[in-house]
């Protein structure tokens, strides 16, 4: 029975040792690709956010003392969306040491004609907290109403 425990200790640490570091992290970008949050945009095209938007969220992260990426991401989809978040998956990868992309990928808008979003925000270790530095998004159309993949074209 003793040696049971040690067994079962002996594998949670070691799979603990795996995910930190970073071994186990290719099944999940894997598993993230297989659910549409691939990094690899490959030939999607994104409209850049303009820079005084990514000042104004900033401002309000720092004001409503948010320090989870996904309260900020959501932040932003809310602020300018506002028509609530609909199903909705979340990924994010490190850039560098200090440096990391979040992919937020939100499905089943409550919009006739757009029919998915997709936020990519970089952000920075700034301070010891997360500052935003960058934010792209696209979307899909709804049937009949344009372009099903992810785009920047306006759906009709």
């Amino acid at each position: 029975m003793k040696i049971n425990n040690y067994f079962i200790l002996f594998n949670l640490i070691a799979l603990a040792l795996l995910a930190s570091c970073n071994i186990i992290q290719p099944l999940a970008k894997k598993e993230a690709k297989q659910k549409g949050l691939s990094f690899d945009s490959g030939d999607e095209s994104f409209t850049t956010i303009q820079i005084e938007n990514v000042v104004r969220l900033n401002q309000a992260i720092a004001e409503k003392e948010i320090d989870v990426v996904e309260e900020m991401i959501k932040e932003y989809v809310q602020e300018f969306e506002g028509e609530g978040f609909g199903k909705y998956e979340i990924a994010e990868r490190k850039l560098g040491r200090r440096q990391k992309e979040v992919i937020f990928i939100q499905e089943g808008l409550p919009d006739d004609s757009i029919r998915g979003r997709k936020v990519v925000m970089t952000m920075k270790m700034n301070q010891k907290k997360w500052e935003v530095i960058d934010i792209k998004e696209n979307f899909k159309c709804a049937q009949n109403r344009g372009h099903q993949d992810w785009g920047t074209e306006p759906c009709l």
